[in-house]
């Protein structure tokens, strides 16, 4: 069973809402805890050992368990659309897509594929179920699991949402539904969300004690400091039009639209060079950390440079060529002006 951060999401999955609370509950529910009870309290040397035993199996029972979990293969199908240049990854795990660090490492890991494949334009993200993602996994982050477990999760998330960001294909989120904690974090690091009406957003890991502050890096960076801020200390959930509003979602469609509209904004961008559009991306989130002085620098040589390009002169050519046709990109950076 897997649980998710937020309020709302608790109202509409009682069930997991129920496991979520019992697992992430006070101490004096955790064997460990237990065990250090009874050392304080019994100074039998036995016992003490015999607790200790009892709560060290159960604390490797849970890990095993855990990793059991991780080890079930993943529910992610691959879609293909026109021409297969667009991957539509659809999360569908039956556990409110949770982001388990298997789930994490295969994302990672087909992420990257694609990102290799020169064929490939666009990558979509989207989800089964009325849970876009529901975050985290809950049993990898108890006390039972260890810090150990929780450094994996919390390092592979890092390296999953900084490589959406250095790909270069552009990655949509498709997003209808629920969306909570990490799952909000994983949508504010794709590069065009598209979200129906029914979703919503929320980092409520602060209703169970445990501030969302990796989902506020990239939240923070995509609403307004205020707004961000708001939903971060109060758990409370955005609704897809105010997170239209304030920018965390690029374009807001009806739900019967959602795919065929995201599917038409890949065919945009499928139309385009597959390098200039990959370089595009890479400057536009560099310039972001940029003063203003030093971001049009690097713009003038990232034009200037980008002029060099066979596909740019191309586009051009293209473009005064009557009657106009349509462009033969080559996809790559090949230069016909000489540096």
């Amino acid at each position: 069973m897997s649980q998710a951060f937020g309020h709302q999401l608790l109202l509409r999955f009682p069930r997991p809402a129920l496991f979520s609370l019992f697992a992430s509950s006070s101490s004096k529910f955790c064997p460990l805890f237990r065990a250090t009870a009874a050392f304080a309290t019994d100074g039998a040397a036995t016992k003490q050992q015999s607790t200790a035993t009892a709560a060290q199996h159960q604390h490797q029972q849970h890990v095993q368990k855990v990793e059991q979990q991780q080890q079930q293969p993943s529910t992610t199908k691959t879609e293909w659309h026109l021409g297969n240049r667009v991957a539509r990854l659809v999360m569908d795990d039956k556990r409110v897509n949770s982001l388990s660090l298997s789930a994490m490492e295969m994302l990672h890991d087909t992420l990257r594929e694609l990102d290799a494949r020169p064929e490939v334009r666009v990558v979509i993200l989207a989800a089964s179920g009325p849970a876009y993602s529901g975050g985290h996994h809950l049993p990898e982050l108890t006390a039972e699991s260890g810090t150990e477990m929780h450094q994996k999760v919390f390092n592979k998330c890092l390296e999953l949402m900084t490589f959406i960001r250095q790909m270069q294909l552009p990655v949509i989120a498709e997003v209808d539904g629920i969306v909570a904690a990490a799952g909000t974090q994983l949508v504010a690091a794709c590069d065009i969300v598209i979200a129906s009406g029914r979703a919503s957003f929320n980092v409520a890991g602060v209703k169970l004690g445990l501030f969302c502050a990796t989902p506020a890096v990239p939240l923070s960076r995509n609403l307004p400091p205020k707004i961000a801020l708001d939903m971060l200390l109060t758990g409370r959930c955005l609704e897809a039009n105010i997170a239209h509003k304030f920018g965390l979602v690029s374009r807001l469609v009806g739900t019967a639209e959602l795919r065929r509209e995201t599917l038409a904004a890949a065919q945009h961008i499928c139309d385009n060079s597959r390098a200039v559009v990959g370089m595009g991306k890479a400057f536009f989130y560099a310039q972001l950390e940029q003063n203003e002085h030093d971001a049009y620098r690097q713009a003038t040589a990232t034009m200037c440079d980008n002029l060099k390009w066979r596909d740019a002169q191309e586009g051009i050519s293209a473009f005064f060529t009557r009657p106009r046709r349509q462009p033969q990109w080559t996809h790559t950076d090949q230069k016909v002006i000489k540096d």
